[in-house]
């Protein structure tokens, strides 16, 4: 699978494969993360594949998806063999532990044909990390994780020995890996004691391939888009409302929801749409294959991101404002996390502070209604091309791989 890249004639590019926790080629913000990453090495002259450890329940709502193939130039294949797993936990347990045999397998035989220099493992699962590190030690790979939540911010609280096991992971664990990647400074402060001497840490925010957000058509008037997990309802339900709100002063509102989600938080979130009186307004998409998601948001009038205060939205920072930006349309966005260091309220973006409805739906009134508006997208679309550039982003993390191998891990 580790072909090189056919842009690049340079024989010391990184060999790179990517695994863990998330689908592809279509799936949520874990999956448009790994694309960039992949798209980023790609572009770099690397050698590139992607190999999903995650299996699926059947009945999950997802988009057609092969469990083998290649997407724009990269090599995937579920480690399983399926995108779906078989039903019950632990036969789709079993499923994975087979697939992790298969991963195993795939690293040595890379070593011990074309090469391989690191291993990218998204997802935070003990069950993974472990077995990585012992097969990357034997063939000398680098590990490198990539953090893009804070560790454990869904978990509840637990009893005694859960908040022993957190403490034990976020003192050992990270000292497992030779780099991590983090998506926030955030992220970067709280790691950063916890690494190993010797190993490194990155900060990349949220890529996106900004080239792929463009539309010769007109956006339809009056149309908000939001893209994201269904299960974030409250967020959801925040841009319902900010949205009902502006039915009066804008007759031709409508909002264009792209979910990702379990059929159980689909129904759900169509529940709170009827409640709130919403459903002839509110048009819902889930499953949209990758290739798709740039045309649906180009089509809308502006975008919206709305988002709760709280350590996960501290601490990451959602891919899917990087892909709003790059379509050009002005982009209504919470003021969160390490979001204001790239925007300025009013220039490039509008900005509201968390949990304010009635602030979001102005600035939702704005980004409609006022003549100043094309101008914020347009700029909002500098600062993707700008910031948010795949391959300037992996140029940082390739010369970190090469420095690494050469024992200049801190260059």
């Amino acid at each position: 699978m580790l072909e090189r890249s056919k842009r690049s004639s340079a024989p010391e590019a990184p060999r790179f494969l990517i695994t863990g926790s998330f689908g592809f080629p279509n799936g949520a913000g874990a999956t448009a993360r790994v694309r960039s990453y992949a798209l980023g090495l790609l572009r770099g002259g690397c050698r590139v594949a992607v190999v999903p450890l995650m299996v699926a329940a059947p009945g999950s709502v997802l988009a057609d998806t092969a469990a083998d193939g290649e997407w724009r130039g990269i090599r995937y294949c579920y480690a399983g063999g399926s995108v779906v797993g078989p039903a019950g936990f632990l036969r789709r347990r079993w499923c994975e532990v087979r697939g992790l045999q298969y991963l195993l397998r795939m690293i040595r035989d890379a070593v011990r044909s074309n090469g391989l220099d690191a291993v990218i493992l998204y997802g935070p699962e003990l069950r993974w990390i472990v077995p990585l590190r012992m097969i990357c030690t034997r063939y000398r790979v680098l590990l490198v994780h990539d953090r893009s939540e804070y560790p454990f911010v869904y978990d509840p609280p637990g009893g005694v020995l859960r908040r022993a096991y957190r403490a034990w992971y976020m003192s050992s664990v990270f000292r497992l890996f030779d780099g991590v990647v983090v998506i926030s400074k955030l992220l970067e402060r709280t790691l950063a004691p916890r690494m190993r001497c010797g190993s490194w840490l990155l900060r990349v925010p949220i890529m996106v391939d900004a080239d792929q957000f463009t539309s010769a058509e007109p956006p339809t008037r009056g149309l908000i888009g939001y893209a994201g997990n269904v299960g974030h309802m409250d967020e959801i339900e925040d841009l319902v409302l900010a949205v009902a709100s502006l039915v009066d002063e804008v007759p031709d509102v409508h909002l264009l929801v792209i979910g990702t989600g379990s059929h159980r938080q689909v129904t759900e979130l169509r529940a709170m749409i009827e409640r709130h009186g919403m459903t002839e307004r509110v048009d819902l998409k889930v499953a949209v294959p990758a290739d798709e998601m740039p045309a649906l948001l180009c089509s809308a009038e502006a975008l919206a991101l709305p988002r709760r205060v709280g350590l996960f939205s501290e601490a990451g920072m959602p891919t899917k404002l990087g892909e709003y930006l790059a379509t050009g349309r002005p982009v209504v966005v919470t003021r969160t996390g390490d979001i204001s260091e790239y925007l300025t309220d009013g220039l490039d973006a509008y900005l509201v502070e968390a949990a304010d409805v009635a602030e979001f739906a102005a600035a939702l009134r704005l980004a409609l209604t006022e003549s100043a508006s094309a101008a914020v997208g347009v700029r909002g679309r500098e600062v993707a091309f700008r910031e948010f550039d795949p391959a300037a982003q992996m140029r940082r993390l390739i010369q970190r791989v090469c420095a690494a191998e050469s024992g200049n891990a801190h260059e």
